[in-house]
């Protein structure tokens, strides 16, 4: 895979660019609390988290699963606190930089409802990094299903894309996309994408010698500054 040939990099949002994962799990925990279930530990929680609320809720509260996510919805606009449960990923932002100064597009597509993700992008003050920004809600359908990630790359206006991802849901959409897809993740999250793979058919040898795998963008800064000076692909 040669790095050079993409002219726009397509990129999830929580796992991937920033750490939300101890907010998030603290609001979801909120609602089955306050609905009477028992709080989720991580690891029953990320059996969850490759689904939308809207897709998950009904399966955990039933009958009130839209009551459930308008509490959710609520506390999450209401009880965030941008500087300490909005976290950039170790060199993120780095890498944003180092693509804008390339020339290259930056698209950013999340199961995060919509509006609550643009908030987030501009706390951080990178909506000039982005060509697109879709969100749950944004498509006809969500992640998994390519459409947010069609859609997204329609109003950027490009078609050779890469994308960078943390989830089995990331990887299942650009599967079904056709598109390249990098893992950037730590040996934990490794570890279960390959475990949640091979129970959607693919193989842990077919995995290592295809998946692409960076734990960080600060890791994949570096291969791709040593590309250049090279002139070596990165993949």
């Amino acid at each position: 895979m040669d790095f050079q040939t993409y002219d726009t990099l397509v990129f999830d949002w929580d796992g991937t660019l920033v750490d939300t994962f101890p907010f998030i799990i603290r609001a979801h925990n909120h609602v089955r609390t306050l609905f009477g279930l028992p709080e989720l530990n991580e690891t029953e929680f990320l059996t969850y988290a490759r689904w939308t609320a809207k897709h998950s809720y009904p399966i955990q509260f039933g009958a009130r699963a839209e009551e459930a996510m308008q509490e959710l919805y609520r506390f999450i606009e209401t009880e965030k606190d941008f500087s300490r449960d909005v976290v950039e990923m170790p060199g993120a932002r780095a890498f944003l930089d180092l693509i804008r100064e390339e020339g290259r597009k930056a698209v950013l597509v999340s199961n995060k409802r919509g509006a609550v993700l643009r908030q987030e992008v501009a706390a951080l003050g990178w909506e000039d990094r982005f060509s697109a920004v879709v969100g749950a809600g944004d498509a006809p359908a969500d992640k998994p299903d390519p459409a947010p990630l069609f859609k997204a790359i329609g109003e950027a206006d490009t078609k050779k894309c890469l994308y960078f991802g943390d989830t089995i849901t990331d990887y299942l959409c650009t599967r079904t996309a056709g598109m390249p897809f990098v893992l950037i993740a730590g040996d934990e999250m490794r570890k279960r994408l390959f475990e949640d793979l091979e129970g959607d058919g693919e193989t842990t040898e077919n995995l290592i010698e295809t998946l692409v795998c960076y734990a960080t963008f600060n890791d994949l800064h570096q291969d791709w500054i040593s590309s250049k000076t090279t002139g070596q692909n990165l993949f």
